[in-house]
């Protein structure tokens, strides 16, 4: 019986497996598998290559993540720099200011002191008139020593006044040398500016403009606009004023989307 029962089991495997292998040899499920791998493979290509793009893309985010803050740090370097150099000069300015009105002070006290001898002599003068004419004599050594005095004393305030005078016109120079560089920076800015705002380019680009025939004709209508006697033409406005930058990315947008 027992023996019986396990052929019956191997007959009944081996039925199995002959359905199996009939299913594995039929045409169509062969055709069926075949697609499906092309499929499961064709999938795992997309799968890779999505991978591969999302791995490029990830890193050309970093990399213009890393310029744009490099460049946002050399931006931030660059202004504070400006920053820097302006409060310098503004303290420079200021000490200056600070040292001519000290140089003016010891100046007019110089003058006051020397005004001050001349009133002694004077008045030591009209003393001695007075006293001659009553017939009193005066002892020529005292008038020798006052005199010597005063010529000491007014040759060192005169001195101090040449010093403090020649100090004085050395600041003022340095003052309005100062105020004329600083109005030149300042006006080459707002004619840069002026340019940025009218034409896109500053005007060292457009002296290379020759070099690209478009550029050249862009520029030349951008000019022609202004100086055109036609009725379309514009007049550039006096006391033009240079719009603020943004101040903020999304108001940066709001404005492209206005002009756009």
């Amino acid at each position: 019986m027992q023996w019986q029962e396990k052929v019956s089991a191997c007959n009944a495997v081996k039925h199995e497996i002959c359905e199996i292998l009939k299913t594995i040899k039929d045409a169509d499920f062969l055709n069926k598998v075949k697609n499906d791998l092309k499929k499961r493979k064709k999938k795992r290509i997309r799968e890779q290559r999505r991978k591969e793009e999302w791995k490029k893309e990830k890193s050309m985010k970093e990399e213009r993540r890393a310029r744009l803050h490099a460049e946002a740090d050399s931006w931030i370097r660059k202004e504070q720099a400006v920053i820097e150099q302006e409060k310098q000069e503004k303290n420079l300015l200021r000490d200056a200011d600070l040292i001519l009105s000290n140089v003016r002070s010891k100046r007019n006290d110089a003058r006051k002191y020397l005004g001050i001898l001349q009133e002694l002599q004077n008045l030591r003068n009209i003393k001695v008139t007075i006293a001659r004419a009553r017939g009193e004599k005066l002892s020529s050594a005292t008038d020798e020593t006052f005199k010597h005095d005063i010529a000491k004393i007014t040759e060192h305030w005169t001195t101090l006044d040449r010093e403090y005078a020649t100090e004085e016109q050395e600041l003022k120079l340095m003052l309005k040398t100062d105020n004329e560089e600083r109005i030149e920076k300042e006006t080459k800015n707002l004619f840069a500016d002026w340019e940025n705002v009218l034409f896109g380019i500053n005007i060292l680009a457009a002296d290379q403009s020759h070099k690209d025939l478009d550029s050249f004709i862009l520029i030349r209508t951008a000019w022609d606009r202004f100086i055109s006697s036609e009725n379309d033409a514009t007049t550039i406005p006096i006391g033009w004023i240079v719009p603020e930058k943004p101040s903020s990315a999304a108001w940066q947008k709001c404005l492209n989307k206005d002009t756009s």
